[in-house]
């Protein structure tokens, strides 16, 4: 596949011997069912925190509305990942 130049680079590639630096984690699951209530405990407490990378807030009031309800009456939520401080 190539882009309109006619080569393979396309925007956002880059060349493997230019220096990236990153920070590595050791992320680990566990199945858990917390209640809204103990999940708002350990973020104010601080046993939980918000990743530095989480996106910024994109949800409209009706999509929001929508998560509030399935939380209220009992539906599963999609997956909620955190970062626990040690």
């Amino acid at each position: 596949m190539t882009n309109e130049e006619g080569n393979n680079k396309f925007e956002g590639d880059y060349d493997v011997d230019e220096d990236y630096s990153f920070t590595e984690y050791d992320v680990t699951s566990s199945p858990n069912d917390f209640n809204v209530k103990t999940i708002y405990d350990y973020i104010a407490s601080g046993v939980i925190n918000i990743p530095d990378f989480q996106r910024n807030y994109v949800w409209d009031l009706k999509r929001a509305s929508k998560l509030i309800e399935s939380i209220i009456t009992g539906i599963p939520i999609p997956q909620i990942f955190g970062r626990v401080l040690l």
